[in-house]
């Protein structure tokens, strides 16, 4: 675990705590004050099983936040999520409609949203999912299906209908490889162009 990773675990271990210790005060409360004859609750759905590849996720918070920090100290993401969901190992987060920011040597340099995402402790990976959103501090944007982004390599790779915007100039390719602020960009595979008036 790199530094500064256990303050952010434990930032969500008592987020958990808390969530846990206000949901049996209102389980208790509402014991208390609620008469014999109170309507029971129908059962609710229970949630789908794991995919035998990912590790069964043993917390789960509405409403988390955290953050990577390089070794000065400096943020380098952040992330909020609807849902966040901690697996076994705790070095892996699973993230309902992911919004955040990418930072490079302090600043921030690309905001982003998705459907779903992942954050790997270990490998010091963001990975996005779903309806991909990206915009630059320069007014890039970027759309894809998936993307990923490296602490360690200081990269990002985008595929899956790849978008990449800046003012009335469209690039259209199957991948794209980029530095966090896109703006030194690869793309490759059905690369096309196109101009709005």
């Amino acid at each position: 675990m790199h530094p500064g990773s256990k303050g952010i675990w434990l930032v969500l271990v008592g987020a958990l705590i808390g969530a846990l210790l206000a949901g049996t005060a209102a389980f208790l409360l509402r014991e208390r004050g609620a008469p014999s004859h109170a309507p029971v609750e129908p059962p609710q759905k229970a949630p789908a099983p794991a995919s035998p590849a990912e590790s069964p996720a043993v917390a789960q918070v509405e409403g988390g936040q955290f953050s990577g920090v390089d070794e000065k100290g400096r943020k380098q993401w952040e992330v909020r999520a609807r849902v966040v969901s901690l697996d076994s190992s705790r070095e892996r987060a699973t993230l309902q409609n992911p919004t955040g920011i990418l930072y490079r040597e302090g600043r921030a340099v690309l905001r982003f949203r998705a459907d779903q995402g992942h954050v790997d402790m270990q490998a010091r990976e963001v990975e996005l999912l779903g309806n991909v959103q990206m915009e630059s501090a320069e007014g890039r944007r970027l759309r894809a299906q998936k993307v990923t982004w490296s602490e360690k390599a200081a990269k990002i790779t985008a595929s899956g209908e790849v978008f990449l915007s800046e003012g009335k100039l469209t690039v259209r390719a199957d991948f794209l490889e980029s530095d966090p602020d896109l703006t030194k960009t690869r793309l490759v595979g059905n690369v096309r162009v196109e101009q709005s008036e």
